[in-house]
């Protein structure tokens, strides 16, 4: 027995001494010590909580002792108070943006070495610049007040501004209503009249009539019927594009009376439309077309333009001319681009002077010839004072009346165009009426002719 238990007690000591040896030779086998417990574990749980914590922040002489300033931490939990010390921000990025070429200066004034970032800069304010306009420089050394000839043109400038929108928009309208309207062209236009003995610059006093005119003072002679003054200051209304519309044309001639209706040479039914408007005591013009300065404005068929051929000019005329009877003048239709061409104009008054007519100036722009060539060559002539319907809004109409008659207690006279739209159709319906009770008369286009002939007189003989 004692044998057999010392057999034993060698194989355990064989097998305990090669069991520890392969734990030693084989690599990765872990070792049940103090030791490589604490390698692979980690640190302790209290190790663990000291870690996490935050670091305190460094001393200055530790900052001094490192040669610079330490990165901010990638994350620090926020503290209820702020002490002193401002941790500074980490290194910004390098600039990219060319303009960024000031560098940066630390609080103290001094310039921050590159590479190195400053301190946090506070938000800075944008201040809000309030742009004022500047005054007029006072007159002064080298510099001289601005003459009063200069704020008149200024003045003039302006109104010939309002004068050119009131003239687009007034023909953009037109063009509508031509556009609109089944015209009647002429089916034969006549031949050319012989050309006139005067000079192109010369007055028209004495020329002869052209073959077929009609003798001199027709305007007096197919004027209508004018009603007492009694005093009262005198109004005319004149309602352009008459012709092109049956149904409006009739509702004008309704209105009372005396109403200057003008007339499109290319309008439908003209004979009929003659004779029912002066049969209801109307005066009639022909509503003559010229050439607009819009491109995009067709003034009609027939129509009078800027460098035609003298030949070709007269033929126009005297094709508008002839399309309709009993008339006695004509205003210009469109016509911003025709009427301030001097060289045109002089042969539209000659017309007029040979057949006896007179001018009605539209005034579609403030650099018209009109008025002065009329008066140039002898022909009675008159200028629009008010627009009616340039904006066909009720309200905007009814106050464009309301300047026409502060314009007639003003000056004694005003003339208003307007045209045949429902809108303005309504509101003469009921303005018209009351005329009287406001001091106002309606007068056809020939008694402001006449009043005018009577002050040029007077003035004249004094």
């Amino acid at each position: 027995m004692t044998k057999s238990f010392l057999i034993a007690l060698a194989g355990f000591a064989v097998g305990l001494g090669v069991t520890t040896a392969l734990m030693f030779i084989s690599p990765g086998t872990e070792v049940p010590n103090q030791t490589a417990e604490t390698a692979t574990a980690g640190p302790p749980a209290a190790e663990q909580r000291l870690a996490l914590s935050p670091a305190p922040p460094p001393s200055r002489a530790e900052i001094a002792a490192e040669g610079g300033i330490r990165p901010r931490p990638a994350a620090r939990p926020k503290v209820a108070a702020q002490t002193a010390a401002v941790e500074p921000p980490p290194p910004p990025p390098p600039p990219t943006a060319p303009a960024v070429k000031a560098r940066a200066t630390a609080p103290s004034g001094k310039a921050v070495p590159p590479g190195q970032a400053g301190p946090a800069m506070p938000a800075v304010k944008r201040t809000t610049i309030a742009a004022a306009p500047l005054a007029k420089p006072e007159p002064g050394a080298g510099q001289t007040a601005t003459p009063a000839a200069n704020v008149q043109a200024e003045n003039v400038r302006d109104s010939n501004a309002v004068i050119a929108a009131e003239a687009r928009r007034r023909e953009q309208m037109e063009h509508e209503n031509v556009r609109l309207a089944n015209v009647t062209q002429p089916a034969i236009l006549p031949p050319a009249p012989p050309p006139l003995p005067l000079s192109e610059n010369a007055p028209g006093a004495g020329a002869p009539p052209p073959p077929g005119a009609s003798p001199r003072g027709t305007w007096q002679r197919f004027a209508a019927l004018t009603p007492p003054l009694e005093g009262r200051a005198q109004v005319a209304i004149v309602l352009d594009d008459m012709g092109l519309s049956q149904f409006r044309s009739d509702r004008a001639i309704s209105l009372p009376r005396p109403i200057t209706l003008a007339i499109l040479p290319y309008g439908n039914n003209l004979d009929g439309l003659v004779a029912r408007a002066r049969a209801a005591g109307h005066e009639i013009l022909v509503h003559l077309p010229m050439e607009p300065r819009s491109q995009d404005a067709d003034p009609g068929p027939n129509a009078l333009l800027t460098g035609l051929s003298l030949a070709e000019l007269d033929r126009r005329i005297a094709a508008n001319l002839l399309r309709l009877d009993g008339y006695v003048g004509i205003n210009n239709h469109m016509g911003s681009r025709f009427t301030a061409s001097e060289r045109e104009m002089r042969r539209v008054m000659r017309a007029l002077q040979a057949r006896g007519l007179l001018f009605l100036d539209s005034l579609t722009t403030g650099k018209s010839t009109g008025y002065r060539l009329a008066r140039e060559y002898g022909i009675p002539t008159v200028v629009r004072d008010v627009f009616l319907d340039n904006d066909r809004d009720p309200a905007k109409i009814r106050r464009q009346l309301a300047l026409t008659a502060a314009r007639a207690r003003e000056t004694g006279q005003a003339i208003a165009i307007g045209h045949p739209y429902p809108e303005t159709l309504d509101a003469l319906e009921g303005w018209l009426p009351g005329l009287r009770d406001r001091g106002l008369v309606l007068v056809p286009i020939s008694a402001l002719v006449k009043q005018k002939a009577a002050e040029q007189a007077v003035r004249g003989a004094g």
